[in-house]
C-alpha cells in the first residue's frame, strides 16, 4: 500500500510513500504458519529498494521456515554496528 506525501513541508511534492512492510512477506508467512504441516515453498521477491527476500520450506524438513533478507547497504551497516543491535 502506498499514501501520497500532502502536508508535509519536508518530502518532495508528489513523492510515495510504501508501508514498511512487505504484503509478500507477511501473508506468505501467515499461510505457512497457519498450517500443521508447511508444505515446501521458495517465494523469492525484491523489495523497491533493492532488498530482496526469500522464504522458504525444505522437502525434507517441512517443520523449518528459513526467511532471508539481504540488503545492498548491509555492509555499511555492520561498519556502523548494526549486528551488535540485531
Amino acid at each position: 500500500m502506498a499514501s501520497f506525501a500532502r502536508g508535509n513541508a519536508s518530502a518532495a511534492p508528489g513523492l510515495i510513500f510504501l508501508q514498511p512492510r512487505s504484503l509478500i512477506v507477511e501473508d506468505t508467512l501467515k499461510k505457512l504458519l497457519s498450517r500443521d504441516e508447511p508444505e515446501p515453498i521458495d517465494v523469492r521477491g525484491a523489495d523497491f529498494d533493492d532488498v530482496s527476500y526469500r522464504i522458504a520450506v525444505d522437502p525434507t524438513d517441512t517443520q523449518s521456515v528459513s526467511v532471508s533478507v539481504a540488503m545492498p547497504c548491509m555492509d555499511e551497516l555492520q561498519q556502523l554496528g548494526v549486528d551488535k543491535v540485531l
